[in-house]
């Protein structure tokens, strides 16, 4: 954020030596405007992406970059208006004029809203000890700022008729400011011991922040002396506090641990714990109902109700970003994503573009799991039945077979037979579900008033006549569609070539590995007298033609090779 913050303090400061010098055109070589927008776009997703969870151990960071985002929209403020109000002064045309006047107020109107929205989120946000002690100071700070700057576009009537405009907002937003504070301090009475056991943990592992005399203070007298004035020099990146953390100097201190990804078993124990209890209380909110909040709701219920699992994420955001190569963290982070993505499956009944954007969560997060554990077992089949359930509709094989090819290439595997043999059964498994699946389409359960197999009750009590009967109802199956006929014989093939790539790899690199050979023999053996042949030779079939006899022992052949195998 500093860094672009930075470039646009370059680009104003070359527009303003080009203007004391006299040079003509330097303004036009730059949108100034297009600028602005990137840097506020950059605002609000790193806002976004740390918004809505409980921050104490680097709650001073999210704080530091609310504070960042604030001053910047102040320094906007201050350049939309003075640059306008120059324009406005020179220029004689009275309708011209008005017309920059309504256009300037729009302007400042509109970021002073923006502002307002920030300060809302900044104090929804609960924070440890140290991050928000001093919230109404800045937030008071920055109002007058951005209100004396947008007062002072006015004069006479209009400027009086501003000013008590700008009273009955601020007197509005500090009432939300302070009820969304006392909602902070309550959950986070509610999360604190969970966040004191983080800290512990990251503190007895030699990783948590030193929040303390981290961030050296601006100095005002500099920043008052700039000649782009003090709202624009706060863009400086003279003024940045980060390199305490990202170099890992301070003052000729030791090198700084944090966010470094040297979390270990108990920092992401103490994290998983704090998942745990949020997720237990969010699985309970969903059975009541998101939308339908009542006076019974704790503040953490009502938090969750508001945000629903996003809350959740941004913990375990935290928890990967220490601890990146724990692996139960990624395995407990990809069960809860497959979790809430199954249960928008149920209930939304459709591909709505929730659940695309959690299917392309889901993808990511399990890819990510891969490459920070590489050694894992467990986050490659993760990842191939993730691809599986998201993917169902357009599963790949060769995206499947893509992750084996992964995991050996890494080579943190490659010298263990059987986590590859284990693999490759899986990514097998994945691609049959797909090819069930898609042979299951073609059946139906037909409704029948009877169903002469279906047991008959003996129960004579009345509780047992108000019982519900069993559906009766008989299945019966249809022709696929030639499209949905040859995926599935592609698929069967598909399968094969799977089994033979795994048997020529691993048994040429592992040619004493008998009890790996046995086992992958029944697996296919397995699998083609239940699954490949009898679904191959009823797709081979033509409407109305009997069955063909040599196909039919070709492939009871096959089945018969794999077991004498």
């Amino acid at each position: 954020l500093e860094n672009l913050a930075e470039h646009f303090y370059q680009i104003q400061l070359i527009n303003k030596m080009s203007d004391q010098i006299g040079i003509v055109g330097v303004r036009d070589l730059v949108n100034q405007s297009s600028q602005l927008d990137k840097i506020s776009k950059a605002f609000e997703v790193a806002v976004k992406n740390v918004g809505v969870g409980a921050h104490v151990n680097e709650g001073i960071i999210v704080a530091e970059i609310y504070r960042f985002y604030c001053s910047f929209l102040v320094a906007r403020l201050s350049l939309v208006m003075g640059g306008e109000s120059t324009k406005n002064s020179e220029n004689n045309d009275t309708e011209v004029e008005n017309s920059s006047t309504r256009m300037n107020d729009e302007k400042g109107i509109s970021i002073l809203q923006q502002l307002s929205l920030i300060f809302q989120q900044w104090s929804k946000n609960p924070m440890g000890e140290g991050s928000n002690d001093e919230i109404m100071q800045d937030l008071e700070y920055l109002w007058e700022e951005a209100s004396a700057i947008f007062i002072s576009f006015f004069d006479g009537s209009v400027k009086l008729i501003k000013q008590q405009y700008l009273a009955q907002q601020k007197a509005s937003l500090w009432e939300t400011v302070d009820l969304n504070r006392k909602k902070a301090s309550l959950l986070l009475n509610v999360l604190s011991s969970y966040e004191n056991n983080v800290d512990v943990a990251m503190d007895n592992e030699g990783i948590m922040l030193q929040r303390y005399s981290l961030f050296p203070q601006r100095d005002d007298d500099k920043v008052d002396a700039s000649p782009l004035g003090r709202h624009v020099q706060y863009l400086h990146r003279n003024c940045a506090k980060w390199d305490t953390i990202i170099v890992g100097e301070s003052f000729g201190a030791t090198n700084h641990r944090f966010l470094s990804g040297l979390g270990g078993a108990q920092t992401a124990q103490a994290f998983l714990n704090y998942t745990s209890f949020l997720q237990r209380i969010f699985h309970d909110v969903a059975k009541q109902g998101f939308q339908n909040k009542t006076g019974e709701f704790t503040p953490i219920q009502e938090h969750i109700a508001d945000h629903k699992f996003v809350f959740i994420l941004s913990l375990y955001e935290r928890a990967v970003s220490e601890c990146p190569t724990v692996e139960k963290v990624w395995v407990s982070y990809i069960h809860f994503l497959r979790g809430e993505w199954i249960r928008l499956r149920k209930e939304k009944q459709e591909d709505t573009s929730e659940l695309r954007n959690l299917s392309s969560m889901l993808q990511a997060v399990t890819q990510r799991s891969c490459r920070n554990c590489p050694c894992s077992v467990t986050v490659f089949e993760l990842r191939m039945t993730t691809l599986g359930l998201v993917s169902l509709s357009n599963l790949e094989p060769d995206n499947i077979g893509s992750v084996v090819q992964d995991a050996q290439q890494l080579g943190f595997l490659s010298q263990s037979p059987e986590a590859l043999l284990y693999l490759r059964l899986v990514s097998i498994m994945v691609v049959k579900r797909k090819l069930l699946s898609l042979v299951s389409q073609g059946s139906n359960l037909y409704q029948s008033q009877f169903d002469f197999d279906q047991e008959e009750g003996m129960n004579i009590t009345a509780a047992g006549r108000k019982k519900n009967k069993a559906t009766a109802g008989v299945v019966f199956y249809q022709k696929l569609n030639d499209s949905n006929r040859e995926e599935a014989i592609d698929l069967v093939d598909d399968i094969r070539d799977m089994y033979d790539e795994a048997d020529s790899f691993l048994f040429k690199s592992f040619p004493k590995w008998d009890e790996g050979r046995r086992i992958f023999w029944g697996h296919r053996a397995s699998t083609e007298a239940s699954v490949l042949c009898p679904l191959g030779l009823a797709l081979q079939q033509n409407d109305g033609e009997s069955m063909d006899g040599e196909i039919q022992a070709s492939d009871d052949n096959e089945v018969i090779r794999c077991y004498e195998k």
